[in-house]
């Protein structure tokens, strides 16, 4: 076990301790003001060699720092000690928190030790405190106090209060715009369930609509193409046109109908597609392509092979549609 755990375990065990004797302190141990002399206590002679060390760490303060007060005891190993718990601080004192050290016992004896988190909100230049030690014993117990320490209290405004005068500043004072974090989280989460939401209850619609979209999005892209170089072939007679415009088409029914088509001859597609004036089309462009001889008809053949593409566009758009 690490010295950490094992001091946590020992505090613990120490706060538990200190709960169960709470009930019996308070009907043994009645609890003391300051106002009364610890001196004048009296203490039975056999534990009148005990006195517990109570001290401020530090030598001053000021109103509303916290300051850490120390009290030890060093008694015989089989001794039950009790230390004072929040209940026993008054005036001027407020009680913040207790730091408990594990007790360490050698030859000499044991030593049981805490440090107080105290503060003061009282005016008095200097404060003092007594806390003190429970011992139980069988049939009573002994409340034993430690000499009274005391703190300075530092004075931040000097001179008679009643004579000082205040000044007033009404002049507002413009304050940096802080990032509303949470609500931004909330927000940016209820957008999201939103969205989620609505993606499984329409996801499938937008999904078609979006195919839809970028579908004839392709297809209009495609005849635009198809038509500027249909038209500059018919006014130049340019065979090179008339090539790319069977390019492009293949490439284009092979987006329609997912077949490489942009890889088949013009005869693989004929015996793919049973279609006898497409098959025509596709003979007399091959021709003008590899005979560099050019008919009078051509135009009708780019033509025949437009019209096919917009036929199996239509299908194909119906077919996404009822998906």
């Amino acid at each position: 076990m690490s010295t950490y755990i094992y001091d946590i375990f020992i505090k613990q065990r120490l706060a538990n301790q200190l709960l169960r004797l709470g009930f019996i302190l308070l009907l043994l141990c009645p609890r003391k003001t300051l106002a009364q002399d610890a001196t004048q206590m009296a203490v039975p002679p056999e534990y009148a060699t005990y006195k517990p060390v109570g001290y401020f760490i530090q030598d001053s303060s000021a109103i509303g720092v916290p300051l850490y007060y120390s009290l030890s005891f060093k008694h015989p190993a089989k001794m039950e000690v009790i230390f004072p718990g929040k209940e026993y601080f008054y005036d001027p004192f407020d009680f913040y928190e207790t730091q408990y050290f594990p007790t360490k016992t050698t030859s000499g004896g044991s030593l049981d030790s805490v440090v107080y988190k105290l503060a003061t909100f009282e005016i008095d230049k200097v404060q003092k405190i007594a806390l003190p030690v429970f011992i139980l014993t069988p049939k009573d117990c002994v409340t034993i106090y430690a000499e009274p320490d005391s703190i300075i209290l530092k004075e931040l405004v000097k001179g008679d209060l009643k004579e000082l005068s205040t000044r007033e500043n009404a002049q507002p004072r413009p304050l940096k715009e802080l990032v509303n974090y949470p609500y931004w989280v909330a927000g940016f989460s209820l957008f999201a369930i939103v969205l989620l939401v609505g993606w499984l209850a329409l996801g499938k619609r937008i999904r078609r609509a979006l195919s839809l979209y970028q579908f004839q999005a392709r297809h209009t892209r495609f005849l635009r193409e198809f038509n500027r170089l249909s038209n500059r072939f018919a006014s130049r007679k340019a065979i090179n046109d008339i090539e790319k415009a069977l390019t492009i088409w293949k490439k284009h029914l092979e987006y329609i109908e997912d077949k490489p088509f942009s890889t088949y001859t013009s005869k693989e597609i004929s015996q793919v597609i049973p279609n006898t004036e497409l098959a025509h089309s596709l003979k007399m462009i091959d021709r003008v392509i590899y005979g560099k001889s050019i008919a009078s008809d051509i135009s009708e053949s780019l033509e025949v092979l437009k019209e096919f593409s917009i036929l199996r566009y239509e299908t194909k758009q119906e077919s996404l549609r009822d998906a």
